[in-house]
């Protein structure tokens, strides 16, 4: 059987004392109304208690004898808004929970429930309707469910914000992106190029559609699936890194050439370098790998013993620094030299914004190089790969300076 339940809801609830909710209790509880279920947020800035008539019981405080009367007693609580929502006799109080708060009444919808009751055929208070056994809640367990839900909230409002900010930046393109920024992140497999070529082959024999990726110089693989484990061959280094293919672009935008000398600043987990040590022509060459983040760098430092062959290794240096004290005894300066500034970021302020401001401080003469990759798009200053325009790769930005002088 079907029936109209009051719900009570509430603006004012997250700044409720408790000693004012242990009122609200002892309302509900020793009125004509029980306490169902503790709050359950009806929107953003609103909580709900929904509660059930329940047989009256004689009782020194004065009980509700309708709607109205219910409503001007919760008012003095802070409590405001009655609405109706369809309920059923019998269901659990976790079933309960679930039923979807309806629309506010109208004045006269809700007059014409209280002369219901009043005549004794308000639905909600029907005397063939049982009763429902409603356990008190501790004040811990309503610390508990306040603090969550407060929790809850300052999550809503940081996700839209981030939605309102990115909104603004890219207009009606934003949900498209939004929903493949959620999605499944997309890997290719880079292949080691340090590994035997026989043993790659063996580890991938059963991916389903196994495709070379027509848009890296360095070879890489996608898939319908999902790529194995890589094995190790039988210098000890593993066949293949699971990576985004647009970070192999990243590293093809510095144009390697045997012999350079190259530093990436930020390298962990190791990919990009990883990339770049296949583009070196090794032995030939050094690059020095950089990790402020000591975590960070042990993994670094793990990706560079699994993947390279120990007779390379001296090809490679670690280091711990903060890029922004680099000593002046190893400098990345000279005249024609390549600058490579990529991220991960979709926002603006972090892509174009920073080469802008790099642009207007430094003290050195730099040229941007306006470079088009086969996936993604052209930005004010670079290139910005996204997964909604670019099957799913992505994002990753990427801008070029060339020193001048």
């Amino acid at each position: 059987m079907s029936q109209l339940l009051p719900v009570v809801c509430s603006s004012h609830l997250p700044l409720l004392t408790q000693s004012e909710v242990s009122t609200l209790h002892l309302l509900l509880l020793r009125s004509s109304f029980c306490l169902l279920s503790l709050p359950s947020p009806a929107s953003l800035y609103s909580f709900t208690f929904r509660i059930i008539p329940k047989r009256a019981k004689k009782s020194p405080l004065s009980i509700p004898k309708s709607m109205s009367q219910l409503e001007c007693s919760l008012q003095r609580c802070g409590i405001n808004g009655i609405m109706l929502a369809e309920g059923r006799e019998g269901d659990s109080a976790q079933e309960a929970c679930r039923w979807e708060t309806g629309q506010p009444c109208s004045s006269d919808v809700r007059e014409g429930r209280e002369s219901d009751a009043e005549d004794g055929t308000q639905r909600g208070v029907s005397k063939g309707s049982k009763n429902r056994q409603v356990k008190a809640v501790s004040k811990t367990k309503l610390r508990n469910i306040r603090r969550q839900e407060e929790e809850r909230q300052r999550k809503c409002l940081v996700l839209q914000a981030f939605r309102n900010f990115y909104l603004v930046q890219y207009g009606e393109r934003w949900p498209s992106l939004f929903s493949e920024l959620q999605a499944e992140s997309r890997s290719c497999c880079l292949v080691n190029g340090f590994a035997e070529s026989e043993v790659f082959m063996q580890n991938v024999a059963n991916v389903p559609n196994l495709t070379r990726l027509g848009f890296t110089t360095v070879p890489a693989y996608g898939c319908s699936g999902r790529f194995p484990h890589p094995e190790r061959d039988s210098k000890n280094v593993y066949t293949y890194y699971l990576l985004d293919a647009a970070s192999v672009l990243a590293t093809e935008a510095l144009e390697i050439h045997p012999g350079d000398s190259i530093l990436d600043l930020c390298a962990a987990p190791g990919g990009k370098s990883l990339a770049i040590l296949q583009q070196m022509g090794l032995p030939q060459g050094m690059l020095t790998a950089n990790e402020l983040s000591d975590d960070r760098r042990q993994r670094l430092l793990k990706v560079i013993a699994d993947y390279v062959p120990r007779n390379l290794r001296q090809c490679v240096k670690v280091t711990g620094r903060d890029g922004t004290r680099w000593p002046e005894s190893e400098v990345y300066d000279k005249v024609g030299g390549l600058v490579v500034y990529s991220t991960c970021s979709i926002s603006n302020l972090e892509n174009d914004g920073v080469i802008t401001k790099m642009l207007k401080k430094t003290k050195f003469n730099f040229e941007i190089i306006h470079r088009k990759f086969p996936i993604g798009e052209e930005t004010e200053h670079g290139w910005i790969i996204l997964p909604d325009l670019a099957h799913g790769w992505g994002p990753l930005y990427i801008a070029i300076l060339k020193r001048t002088a």
